[in-house]
């Protein structure tokens, strides 16, 4: 007889197991920004600062604030939406952007960072030489460099890659310029510089003044 009471239990149990409604939710699986930090609400800020024939920089009230405000498709591929807005710039600075809204398309393709163009605006992991530009015969390349190196903004200090430009003219020879853009793995853009292609002297820099971007844990 107790056998018989211990199996309508047991049996009960189960049925009310079976018709629990409780549904085991599993954790959503958060994307990866990668080395670019390709999130949509990332934000981050920049500050112009122009360079004396002594090489010392004198900070421009000019700003940059980029945002990721979105994602798009084209061609199958996703793509970031970044705003870049520039303000400041009254005439102060005619090699820096105009004042208003840029936007523009990008997306990692393996460890290249790319526009919807094709065109390649930073490498994280391939030391070939790259064409960034093409004009009258010159040549613009963009390199990656083996060793990091530990840069100094407003923003922090961050150890960055850089993608040094530098071009070669029809005749084969090297300009003397040399353009810095450092990146930051999982931070994004942290300072870019200008040079004179035939001076070699450094005329104009951006560097990050603040960001706010979310990190994976």
């Amino acid at each position: 007889m107790n056998m018989r009471i211990f199996s309508v239990l047991l049996l009960a149990l189960l049925a009310v197991a079976c018709n629990d409604d409780t549904t085991v939710t599993p954790p959503e699986e958060v994307e990866d920004p990668g080395f670019f930090a390709l999130k949509v609400g990332n934000i981050w800020e920049y500050q112009y600062a122009d360079y004396d024939l002594m090489e010392i920089p004198e900070l421009l009230d000019i700003f940059d604030r980029v945002e990721i405000v979105g994602t798009s498709v084209v061609d199958e591929n996703r793509y970031f939406v970044i705003e870049t807005t520039t303000q400041g710039n009254d005439d102060i600075c005619p090699l820096c952007p105009v004042n208003g809204t840029v936007t523009r398309l990008v997306r990692d393709s393996l460890g290249y960072l790319i526009d919807s163009t094709g065109t390649i605006l930073f490498s994280s992991e391939n030391t070939e030489p790259y064409i960034e530009n093409e004009f009258n015969g010159l040549i613009v390349y963009r390199e990656l460099q083996q060793e990091t190196q530990g840069v100094q903004v407003d923003a922090g200090v961050f150890e960055c890659r850089n993608n040094l430009r530098y071009a070669i003219f029809p005749d084969g020879e090297m300009s003397n310029g040399r353009d810095d853009l450092l990146f930051s793995s999982g931070i994004g853009e942290i300072k870019r510089t200008w040079a004179g292609t035939n001076s070699g002297r450094i005329w104009l820099d951006r560097r990050l003044i603040s960001f706010n971007i979310d990190q994976p844990d």
